[in-house]
């Protein structure tokens, strides 16, 4: 039963029948980020927003990802990119939420909420890398973008507005501590190959199914 849902989850990268479904949750999960950021946003120069919407930004990456499968073309760079921006920051999300239901021993349907769509959002970060493949390159790309976004976040205030803003240093803390296993995980996995061996709407190899 394990081995045939575990089978049945890795699929879900390959099989075009599911790209659709999942652009259009990612692409509900980013309207619905960038209405509760719009407080901030208000208040945030334009020209920080490319940093701000942190979550809602990684769905945005996974909806034009999809996007850019179902037309039939590829982007290694920016499927790396989605791929560790996505399960970065679901975890990110999570642990926070979870930081702030230990200090205050209060959680909401707003939070749950919240809880449960970064989980799915981190998730979704995950199963793709267990299948996408990514060089050393891509990896070394999609990294250096979330430091940019780690650096604009705790050195130019564009982080997302906490709860409890009196956690702000153990969140700054852990949000380095995490990018840098992350990357270290990842790039301890990762294996040099072409691009096209890996899944995707023109992998000869491994042709979408429908």
């Amino acid at each position: 039963m394990v081995k045939g849902l575990v089978a049945w989850l890795l699929d879900v990268p390959r099989s075009r029948r599911w790209w659709w479904p999942l652009l259009l949750v990612n692409l509900a999960g980013s309207v619905y980020g960038f209405y509760w950021y719009r407080e901030q946003l208000a208040v945030t120069p334009w020209y920080y927003w490319l940093f701000t919407p942190d979550c809602p930004l990684a769905s945005t990456y996974f909806t034009m990802t999809l996007g850019i499968w179902l037309a039939g073309r590829r982007s290694p760079w920016f499927e790396a990119a989605t791929y560790v921006t996505s399960a970065y920051f679901g975890v990110w999300t999570v642990v926070v939420i979870l930081q702030y239901f230990i200090v205050h021993q209060t959680f909401d349907w707003a939070n749950f909420m919240l809880l449960a769509s970064h989980v799915g959002l981190g998730f979704e970060g995950f199963l793709f890398l267990a299948v996408r493949r990514l060089r050393l390159s891509h990896l070394g790309i999609a990294s250096g973008w979330i430091l940019a976004q780690w650096y604009f976040d705790y050195y130019q205030g564009t982080n997302p507005w906490l709860q409890a803003p009196e956690l702000i240093n153990q969140v700054k803390a852990f949000s380095w501590v995490w990018l840098l296993a992350l990357t270290a995980g990842l790039a301890l996995t990762v294996r040099a190959r072409r691009a096209d061996s890996v899944p995707g709407p023109s992998d000869a190899a491994a042709p979408s199914r429908t």
